[in-house]
């Protein structure tokens, strides 16, 4: 193959290559926009400093990502059920989000609380930022081992309210010295920017270009 062929090739690729990516991030909103974190105590990053909990690191993954404007906001409350945040939803609500990623119910399963109200008690939160925002909902899913009835939740709301369901809490993550504290429960950094850079920046991105 001679030179000539090899360059217009090679020129050829490379505007393909371009126009690819001014396409793929053309989709993404070039105004202000709020992500919400709404959840407990793996939201809020017990046991991990302020700029080691997935919030913080989602901020800094979007808003490397050009043309984002981003502000993730971390509303993770320690030792939360599905209950108090029910009780709490308004919060989520007055931010106005463009974004709400829901990670509750680890709690639930630790105190025993039935699936039907935990159930209950998502619905009620999802049904609420649905009717009063314009908000894309992300789905976290706590996979405890033994307790499928609760996982079978996440599924089920996600399917009956078209969400995007992404896993967050998972055996293998549990049971990694690396991704977890000594609790075996609560992530740590690494475990965070693994969460973040696999399931929860990817599910993000691909709820900003929906709105």
């Amino acid at each position: 193959m001679n030179k000539k062929v090899i360059l217009v090739v090679g020129m050829l690729v490379l505007v393909a290559l371009t126009f690819f990516f001014i396409r793929d991030t053309g989709k993404l909103p070039t105004r202000q926009v709020t992500v919400v974190a709404f959840g407990d105590s793996l939201t809020e990053g017990y046991g991990v400093g302020d700029t080691e909990n997935y919030p913080y690191l989602l901020d800094r993954a979007l808003s490397a990502t050009p043309p984002l404007r981003v502000t993730v906001q971390n509303k993770g409350v320690s030792g939360n059920t599905t209950r108090n945040a029910l009780d709490r939803v308004g919060e989520v609500i007055q931010a106005k989000p463009d974004v709400v990623i829901i990670g509750i119910g680890g709690n639930d399963i630790l105190r025993k609380i039935p699936p039907t109200e935990t159930k209950a008690n998502l619905t009620a939160i999802i049904e609420q930022i649905s009717s009063k925002t314009q908000a894309r909902i992300i789905l976290l899913e706590v996979d405890v081992p033994l307790r499928s009835q609760y996982k079978d939740i996440y599924h089920e709301l996600a399917k009956t309210y078209n969400l995007t369901l992404t896993p967050f809490f998972y055996p293998s993550l549990a049971l990694s010295n690396t991704y977890t504290q000594d609790d075996r429960i609560h992530l740590t950094k690494a475990g965070y920017q693994k969460v973040v850079d696999d399931y929860i920046y990817p599910a993000v991105i691909k709820e900003l270009k929906k709105i």
